[in-house]
């Protein structure tokens, strides 16, 4: 019943624009414009995608590096003997005391603390303020074989 009073009125119909939906060459440029839209999405999308996939296969070989790099150093280490170990920890708190004075103290003198000898009385190359683990023990392995 509904269905024959809507078809039977006489009023003529409004027009597609006046109820936001569009006809004619107006439908298709609006289709072109929405299709250039969603194609420069999806490249924009691979583009992303690429992008992730490179730094994750970045991120992997950087932790494989690492990984190989500790294995090296424990390998390392594990071939010091307790005299070797006991000179790194000894090298080691000279530093941080060193480190210490430097920031304790403004004097020129204080900052430039450079270690000549080592617990032995042996000489010991200086070190550089950002000295790590590794090369701790490579200057201590590196003392063994000459």
């Amino acid at each position: 019943m509904g269905s024959s009073a809507a078809s039977g009125s006489s009023a003529p119909p409004a027009p597609a624009a006046q109820h936001g939906v569009l006809s004619g060459p107006a439908l298709l440029a609006s289709g072109a414009s929405n299709a250039e839209k969603v194609t420069s999405a999806i490249e924009n999308l691979i583009e992303q995608q690429k992008a992730m996939r490179l730094e994750r296969k970045r991120i992997a070989q950087d932790l494989r590096n690492a990984q190989k790099k500790r294995a090296r150093l424990k390998n390392k280490a594990r071939l010091l003997s307790t005299e070797d170990l006991l000179t790194v920890v000894a090298l080691r708190e000279q530093d941080m005391h060193a480190k210490a004075c430097a920031h304790t103290s403004s004097n020129a003198d204080a900052q430039n603390v450079q270690r000549t000898t080592s617990v032995e009385g042996e000489p010991v190359a200086p070190l550089q303020s950002d000295t790590s683990i590794a090369d701790d023990i490579n200057r201590t392995s590196g003392a063994e074989e000459e």
